[in-house]
């Protein structure tokens, strides 16, 4: 394990080398200020025998490299996907099974109101580069009563089938008058979605008020944030929480929060401790806090309040990675953020059992 990490990081430090400039003259500061990085995001397979590199290209591109771990030292790159910034930019990749990748890409485009927006989507290829496809949601035969603007994000890369993972969508409604084919749902939903076939199984039905889903890491959904709005049917900025047991049934109520940081508002959920980590205000400060799913709803804080929403927000991060990755225990990323916390006093890190 010790001797895999250590090739990764020489497989970045070698992308970050060879991607460096020269040394420059004074004037040309703001040029360096300005260059991105060498590697935007590092992701390693699952079974460890591959890492795939994002990189940057002239302007707002990017490119996205594989590598096999498996040579004697001799790391050579293979391109399998491009952008030019114009406008698709990627975000990042991520694997769905030992051959199969999920990379994010976005862009800003003009709509035909006028307006500009922001426009994402998941796209699926073969670690050779092949077999590329679009993870969007199914259309009908009927005229979009609006725009489909989000691509959908994964929230579990480990559903225990292999190339598949649970995804969030946003259906949008079709007009039906004249058409019995239209698509009528309407609302942010989770499926599952084989990464290879693309067929998918609905998880969670598409809710108007939904505003995001969390899972446990085992291919159940275990929370549900929805907006809340006023009689009028203007949003109030209160966001409810709802959690499902580990045995299934209906939704049951955990907390509320609002933008400001009051309240418990979940990101993470810890399968093996029945629990859902997240940030709350106390006191003027941001701490991060376990909240038990158990119907007891059980609160403890991880973190003492004295400290910042930055350390906070990098707990969260950091326990987020370690299940959220297929490779979790070999991610580089995991390994890079969660190593500061073994420096904790023992009694802040008793209070929080995942970040062992």
């Amino acid at each position: 394990m010790r001797y895999r990490l250590y090739t990764i990081l020489a497989v970045l430090m070698t992308a970050g080398m060879a991607g460096t400039a020269p040394a420059e003259t004074p004037d040309d500061m703001a040029k360096r200020f300005g260059a991105r990085e060498a590697v935007e995001q590092a992701s390693l397979s699952p079974d460890g025998n591959y890492v795939a590199l994002v990189q940057p290209l002239a302007g707002q591109g990017g490119a996205v490299y594989v590598i096999d771990l498996r040579g004697s030292g001799q790391f050579k790159p293979t391109r399998i996907l491009v952008a030019d910034g114009k406008p698709e930019r990627i975000a990042s990749c991520s694997w769905a099974s030992a051959k199969r990748l999920l990379c994010t890409v976005f862009g800003m485009v003009e709509l035909a109101i006028g307006d500009i927006g922001p426009v994402s989507r998941v796209l699926a290829i073969d670690l050779d580069g092949q077999n590329m496809k679009m993870l969007g949601t199914g259309r009908g035969n009927g005229r979009a009563l609006g725009y489909d603007l989000f691509g959908g994000s994964i929230i579990d890369w480990s559903t225990g089938v292999d190339g598949h993972v649970l995804m969030t969508r946003r259906y949008v409604p079709e007009e039906t008058v004249g058409s019995r084919a239209a698509q009528t749902k309407d609302g942010l939903g989770v499926d599952d979605v084989d990464s290879a076939t693309l067929r998918s199984v609905p998880m969670e039905r598409p809710r108007p008020d939904a505003d995001g889903y969390l899972s446990d890491g085992r291919g159940a959904v275990r929370v549900m944030t929805v907006r809340t709005s006023d009689a009028a049917g203007y949003v109030r900025g209160r966001q409810r929480h709802l959690f499902r047991s580990k045995a299934g049934g209906p939704w049951q109520a955990l907390s509320e929060s609002d933008e400001t940081g009051n309240g418990f508002e979940p990101h993470h959920v810890d399968f093996d401790g029945d629990l859902a980590y997240g940030l709350k205000r106390i006191n003027g400060r941001v701490a991060a806090f376990s909240k038990s799913l158990d119907g007891k709803a059980t609160e403890n804080c991880c973190l003492p309040t004295r400290k910042s929403m930055w350390m906070a927000s990098s707990l969260l991060a950091a326990i987020t990675e370690r299940s959220a990755s297929p490779m979790s225990s070999t991610s580089v990323k995991y390994f890079i953020s969660i190593r500061p916390w073994r420096n904790w006093p023992t009694r802040w890190r008793k209070h929080c059992p995942t970040c062992r």
